[in-house]
């Protein structure tokens, strides 16, 4: 026979197990159906402040929504077009000098064939040992082509998916209010006061978790060049980008740029130039984890153990997405629990 105090410990658990288990089902089978609008949602309201701003000017509600969606796009335009005037003057270089680099890059591997092949002689080594040391930086290369197809194959789904969520960004600004007073009114007071409550908490911890990951980007992409500079790398806001953007894809950010690189300075005998390296993607990845944990927690109010957790259990789930996904679960689990069944807070930050 349960006792009084094992009654609300089994309704929590079960609580949790509903909450979880709906969670899941989100993001399994819906959230491509609200991705779009989701995506409006958060531009909208990035949008809203500068909207009611050129309304209290006098500019009429239609006038101010079209002027901030041009703002945000001439804001986006101007800061790419400053980056890919530095960029395409560095590849200008680059393209200038590449077939040296090509001719040193040519001659230090047909060197290092040689070392190879006197040490496979000299100490019995196998050649489908040696093969298979020398093939797996093309492997690794192959793979990640091979994940860059999958992303380029689905580009026009993204197209599409930016459009549906570019209209909807503009009928959120004009009659999202409206709407959302509508719902509301038929909802009961209780109902439509807690939704209002979990619409607000999820927008924000989501909002925090964004902004964490703009910044963490930021980090890399800023480290990376700033490392790259004071080494001397002709190249450093190229490669700083391309680490940044690098990032976005779980556990590879500079690693995967530059661990090639350094292997192939150590076949040109460049020994300090591939220490170098080396220390500046060891300074940015300890700088970067150092700073997420309490980063995100900071931002999502969530504590930077379940953060670690919620990336954990999301990646296995979900694979990569996860990465994304998991701490998205966790801000959506943390505002349904209090919210809705008034669970208390485990895991603040």
């Amino acid at each position: 026979m349960a006792t009084p105090g094992m009654v609300p410990v089994f309704r929590r658990l079960t609580a949790w197990a509903f909450l979880i288990a709906l969670t899941y089902v989100f993001w399994k089978w819906l959230a491509v159906y609200v991705f779009p609008f989701g995506i409006a949602g958060l531009i909208a309201l990035a949008l809203e402040p500068v909207v009611e701003r050129l309304t209290g000017w006098g500019v009429s509600h239609v006038a101010a929504i079209w002027l901030a969606l041009l703002g945000g796009l001439l804001s986006v335009f101007v800061v790419l077009g400053l980056l890919i005037t530095i960029v395409a003057a560095e590849l200008a270089h680059l393209a200038g000098r590449l077939p040296v680099y090509v001719g040193q890059w040519q001659t230090a591997l047909d060197r290092t064939l040689g070392h190879l092949a006197a040490w496979r002689s000299r100490f019995g080594l196998s050649s489908p040992l040696l093969n298979a040391e020398l093939h797996s930086g093309a492997r690794f290369v192959e793979g990640l082509l091979r994940h860059l197809s999958v992303v380029a194959g689905q580009l026009p789904s993204t197209f599409m998916v930016m459009m549906v969520a570019a209209v909807a960004v503009f009928f959120i600004l004009r009659d999202g209010k409206a709407l959302r007073r509508q719902g509301l009114s038929a909802l009961p007071e209780g109902v439509g006061n807690r939704l209002l409550r979990l619409q607000a908490e999820v927008v924000t911890g989501t909002i925090g978790l964004l902004k964490a990951q703009l910044f963490l980007v930021t980090i890399t992409a800023t480290g990376t060049a700033i490392g790259l500079s004071l080494i001397g790398s002709r190249y450093a806001v190229v490669l700083g980008l391309v680490a940044g953007l690098l990032d976005l894809i779980p556990f590879l950010g500079p690693t995967a740029l530059i661990v090639p690189w350094s292997l192939l300075l150590v076949v040109m005998g460049d020994m300090l130039g591939a220490a170098k390296l080396l220390l500046v993607m060891l300074a940015v990845a300890l700088t970067r984890q150092t700073v997420e944990p309490r980063l995100v927690g900071g931002q999502t109010g969530l504590h930077p153990l379940f953060v670690l957790l919620s990336v954990y259990v999301g990646i296995r789930l979900f694979g990569p997405i996860g990465f994304v996904v998991g701490p998205i679960s966790a801000v959506m689990l943390k505002a349904e629990s209090s919210v809705l069944f008034d669970l208390p807070p485990l895991w603040r930050a």
